[in-house]
């Protein structure tokens, strides 16, 4: 017994979600020992955008600032109409390194490489940009920190070359480097290493307080169990992680990175909440916005996010948003 996904044709950037074109059926197999197979049923009835055409089945996954489309099969489409079944593992997608599990949505691509439709996991219009989605990409497996180091030993050789050029008698090149203000483009928090030396490890909340100076609070729900909200991005998320905070609740470790509903509430409403809780002051809420139904409550227990709060934001005029959140 197989999920069922309906299709939603796209223009001008824009999902028609009056009605649907298809739809796909998804069934994932889980062995014993080994990889899972996935198999996808693709129904195409009404799909008129496209003309005559030999399409493109592709997976969209969540990659950094991007959705990366993962072609899995072809699909004709004639007069509006197409069938096709593909069957793959679900670990290292046609040879791209992503595995089904990132997956938050299957894709319709024509050969000129535009989006024809699209079945989300929520059935919500997702209203992925075009130039968000990079088909064909291949998951980056050299983890960030090896960039980063790369990047310090670059920096070290430059310097150590200006400063030797000082000794021959101008002033030392070393001093205009501690001039320059470290602020990463993603937003984390850098601690000089001056006062991690003079000062006691910072606290998640600590860390927390810092990254509220430079933010405007939202106001989110109807009373004050969650309160001085704010909306911040998977990199901060990430580096609010990295902070042991006294009294943590349960669950506390998210793995951002493969958590697929979390990033897919980011990609689709371009935030994660995070907020401070009345009842126990080191806590925090975590909350992934999105439109309550049946699928996505299943879809949010699945990643950990059990619980679902309305919110009265102004900007959102859908009765049903809110906030799959859970506590840390």
């Amino acid at each position: 017994m197989g999920n069922l996904f309906y299709l939603h044709e796209y223009s001008d950037g824009s999902a028609d979600m009056s009605h649907s074109c298809g739809f796909v059926k998804v069934e994932h197999e889980t062995g014993w020992m080994m990889s899972s197979r996935v198999s996808l049923e693709f129904s195409i009835r009404g799909m008129y955008s496209v003309g005559e055409c030999r399409c493109s089945i592709c997976a969209l996954v969540p990659d950094g600032d991007y959705m990366s489309g993962i072609k899995l099969d072809d699909i004709a489409v004639n007069n509006g109409f197409g069938r096709a079944k593909c069957e793959f593992i679900d670990t290292n997608m046609g040879g791209s390194g992503f595995d089904w599990n990132e997956a938050v949505a299957v894709a319709v691509v024509t050969d000129a490489g535009e989006l024809a439709a699209v079945a989300s996991w929520d059935d919500t219009d997702t209203a992925y940009p075009y130039d968000m989605i990079r088909f064909g990409a291949k998951k980056n497996t050299v983890p960030q920190k090896e960039h980063a180091q790369q990047e310090a030993v670059e920096e070290h050789t430059e310097a150590g070359e200006k400063e030797t050029a000082a000794e021959e008698g101008s002033k030392p090149e070393f001093l205009q480097i501690e001039e320059i203000e470290t602020k990463p483009e993603n937003g984390d928090i850098i601690i000089p290493e001056e006062e991690k030396a003079d000062e006691m490890p910072l606290t998640r909340m600590q860390v927390f307080s810092r990254m509220q100076e430079d933010c405007d609070y939202v106001d989110a729900f109807d009373d004050d169990t969650y309160y001085d909200c704010i909306e911040i991005t998977p990199d901060k998320l990430r580096t609010l992680l990295q902070y042991e905070c006294t009294g943590a609740k349960t669950g506390d470790g998210i793995d951002v990175e493969q958590n697929s509903f979390l990033m897919h509430g980011f990609y689709t409403f371009r935030h994660i909440l995070a907020g401070r809780v009345q009842s126990d002051e080191n806590a925090m809420l975590i909350g992934v916005p999105g439109v309550y139904s049946n699928k996505e409550r299943f879809m949010a227990g699945m990643f950990g996010f059990n619980n679902f709060r309305r919110s009265h934001r102004s900007d959102c005029r859908n009765p049903y948003f809110g906030y799959w959140y859970r506590e840390i």
